[in-house]
């Protein structure tokens, strides 16, 4: 039988933000090293808010060159939510990961959203995994947005002032399970992550204060939560990272099709008349 190597493509950012990929044919993923001049910026975002929408955002998908993976063929590019609507199948033999020093030299700020339409389908409705990741120098989570296909659950999870990993799960979500293009966002305030689901606001769970970032460690895409070096497969339209944390509540859900929910009511046989 015949041993399919794993492709690991490894994507960062070299100096001036310009992106570099390279894709090398490997049995086991290798942990690249930093080999380019981080960014002089330490502020993500601006400590004056002159007006929501001056805030800037902070495309993954772009800072991921998952765009360019697709060029490369390393995974596929596909129709999204609309026929108007480009997104990326990225699947187990990719591994999306940058230097978390390249992303947020001065790490995360204290308040922003995480926004992205993604779609799960197959074995991946059932796997507890993290759509989007920081991890430390030792591969250890610092931040992140998880999804956990047991328990119909989301959560988001942060570095604690003690160092210890803290989380904010969102629970019985079932509706998110079903093979179906959704967007979530969470709003994360300075005590507080608020959780939107296809532009429904679903809660809203009180945090502790964060303590700051190891940025040694890298940015990844879609793993594992038991193995965070096994990729999982998904399909990608949008990533964002916005500085306002408000932003998920003037989001619209134009591009995800109309969904029809059927009420137990309409199996039930008609009256006698």
């Amino acid at each position: 039988m015949k041993t399919f190597w794993k492709i690991s493509v490894f994507f960062f950012v070299c100096g001036f933000l310009e992106p570099c990929a390279s894709a090398t044919a490997v049995k086991r993923r290798p942990r690249f090293p930093i080999n380019s001049v981080p960014n002089g910026e330490n502020e993500l975002c601006p400590k004056v808010r002159i007006g929501q929408d001056d805030l800037p955002g902070f495309d993954l998908i772009s800072q991921f060159q998952v765009d360019k993976a697709a060029s490369r063929r390393a995974i596929q590019r596909i129709v999204g939510s609309t026929a108007l609507q480009v997104a990326y199948k990225l699947g187990t033999n990719v591994d999306f990961r940058i230097p978390t020093r390249h992303l947020y030299p001065g790490g995360l700020p204290e308040e922003y959203s995480f926004l992205t339409t993604f779609r799960m389908t197959g074995s991946t409705l059932e796997k507890h995994w993290s759509i989007w990741q920081i991890q430390d120098s030792s591969g250890k989570e610092q931040v992140g947005v998880k999804i956990n296909g047991q328990t119909k659950s989301v959560a988001f999870s942060y570095k604690g002032l003690d160092g210890s990993l803290q989380s904010a799960a969102f629970s019985n979500l079932p509706s998110l399970f079903d093979s179906q293009w959704h967007k979530i966002m969470i709003g994360v305030e300075r005590s507080s992550a608020t959780l939107f689901v296809d532009c429904n606001r679903i809660e809203s769970l009180p945090i502790k204060p964060r303590g700051q970032i190891n940025v040694d460690g890298f940015a990844v895409l879609g793993k594992l939560v038991d193995n965070p070096q096994v990729s999982v497969p998904f399909e990608l339209q949008w990533m964002l990272i916005h500085c306002d944390p408000l932003r998920p509540s003037r989001e619209t859900c134009h591009e995800l099709p109309v969904r029809i929910t059927v009420s137990p009511l309409d199996h039930l046989p008609l009256p006698p008349r």
